[in-house]
């Protein structure tokens, strides 16, 4: 791994960290006080915030600067070093999202974030309306990723279009992923991650399922992967 893929894995830790996602506040507290200190003396319409700020010493502000920035390499870097033996594949929201009214088109990413590789890779998705979470859909073909190492990232796209059936009203839409994979070529342990997502057409976005959206789409899932 050369200096800038450490650099790249090193941020990618701090601003979220899969083993304690709450560590990763210090990462984005270290920005938000960066951008407070730097913009509001600069900034005529933030007098109140730059008579807040004038109580606190010059001084004082770059060291809590970089008191934040160190704890947050610091966390980053332990939560690297002792990351999992085991191979331990994540799949990231943080894909593009493009597409129309009709086409949704997000491209989601997976990645090794664990200490050995990951193999046999199969990941199963589908979809359906918030609507009518039992009008379920799937591409009905898997593609098998056969192995990614340690720090390594593969694109998983994924292409769909409202069907008519279900009436372009709409807007919202379930999606279910599951990533199955191996620690070994063969006769490996068997390991399972589960994502479930809530796509808007409307506004392009997309996010976790609530507890409740979860609980409503689960039954429809799981008969359809029974079957």
């Amino acid at each position: 791994m050369n200096f800038l893929t450490y650099l790249g894995h090193l941020l990618q830790y701090a601003f979220w960290n899969p083993f304690n996602p709450v560590l990763s506040a210090i990462a984005w507290g270290a920005s938000l006080w960066g951008l407070f200190i730097g913009v509001v003396p600069h900034t005529n319409k933030l007098r109140h915030l730059q008579q807040l700020l004038r109580k606190i010493n010059s001084t004082w502000r770059v060291l809590i600067l970089v008191l934040l920035i160190l704890s947050s390499v610091i966390v980053a870097a332990y939560s690297m070093q002792n990351r999992p033996n085991r191979p331990m594949v994540i799949l990231s929201q943080n894909g593009t999202i493009a597409g129309d009214n009709t086409t949704a088109i997000i491209n989601f990413y997976i990645e090794n974030i664990g200490g050995n590789p990951a193999y046999d890779i199969d990941p199963t998705v589908c979809w359906a309306p918030e609507s009518k979470p039992q009008y379920l859909s799937s591409p009905g073909i898997s593609v098998t990723v056969f192995y990614l190492y340690p720090g390594a990232r593969h694109m998983l796209p994924l292409h769909f279009r409202r069907n008519d059936l279900f009436g372009n009203d709409s807007n919202r839409w379930y999606i279910y992923r599951r990533l199955e994979y191996s620690d070994a070529p063969n006769e490996g342990a068997e390991y399972t991650e589960e994502y479930w997502y809530l796509f808007d057409f409307s506004t392009r976005s997309l996010l976790e399922l609530s507890p409740t959206q979860r609980e409503a789409f689960q039954p429809y899932v799981d008969e359809f992967l029974a079957g």
